[in-house]
């Protein structure tokens, strides 16, 4: 069953949402930089600190994340190697700074403890709410793994909204490659054509055109400013710009 769904001037006949996770779903800084400074305080000493946040594109103190960088955009596996390249940089042997980064990755994972400040963006419950009374399917397409992702969800009590939840694990190309949201829609049944990307990064809306989604919708949520989303159809500031 389709739904219109409208933002600004702009309106989409649609079957179903596609969700980026992290900044879109899930609040970026509540997430991550709890989980960087478990890593960071493990892999990284005072004198990298600095340069080992600028390669990933992120400054903890202040909270500020690039939203073109390897943290925002790219997956876990580019997050290890960026990790890993700055131990490397500082004179750690290549095997053995990628064992070091794996190994606290995973004892962070288990510990859960960056969980504990988890938070949803404003509005997005009622808009899930919303959407299930127009029968609008609903997918997580991400960047993280599977299992992390619903992880995630779960903890935020919002893991029954979705249909589906495809991270980077279940294809061989990530994003701004369109088999994960191929993937999502085959989940649900649908036509990319029938769906709307929703992101908070250009890759994001690259992906969603690379699939063929009707549009790409851009999210700011953790940055002040929308020039990054130079490939976004509509850019919306809070969930209630949307409406039906």
């Amino acid at each position: 069953m389709s739904s219109a769904l409208s933002i600004h001037e702009s309106s989409w006949d649609i079957d179903a949402i596609l969700f980026d996770k992290d900044g879109t779903i899930v609040d970026f800084p509540s997430l991550w930089v709890n989980w960087l400074k478990g890593v960071l305080a493990d892999v990284s000493s005072g004198e990298t600190l600095g340069s080992t946040e600028r390669a990933l594109g992120i400054s903890i103190q202040d909270g500020v994340v690039d939203p073109n960088g390897p943290l925002a955009i790219g997956s876990v596996i580019d997050v290890k190697t960026v990790l890993a390249g700055c131990l490397y940089e500082a004179g750690w042997s290549w095997d053995v700074a990628k064992q070091r980064v794996n190994k606290s990755i995973e004892e962070i994972e288990v510990k859960e403890h960056y969980m504990e400040d988890l938070q949803l963006l404003p509005g997005l419950k009622d808009f899930l709410h919303r959407l299930e009374r127009k029968n609008i399917k609903k997918a997580v397409v991400t960047a993280d793994e599977t299992a992390v992702a619903e992880k995630h969800l779960k903890a935020l009590g919002i893991r029954s909204y979705f249909e589906a939840v495809i991270g980077s694990d279940q294809v061989e190309k990530s994003k701004p490659y369109p088999d994960m949201l191929h993937r999502a829609c085959h989940s649900l049944d649908v036509e990319p054509s029938r769906c709307l990307m929703l992101g908070d990064t250009n890759s994001d809306m690259r992906t969603g055109r690379a699939a063929g989604t009707k549009a790409s919708i851009g999210l700011v949520s953790y940055t002040i400013h929308k020039d990054h989303l130079i490939d976004a159809d509509e850019i919306i500031n809070h969930y209630d710009d949307i409406q039906f």
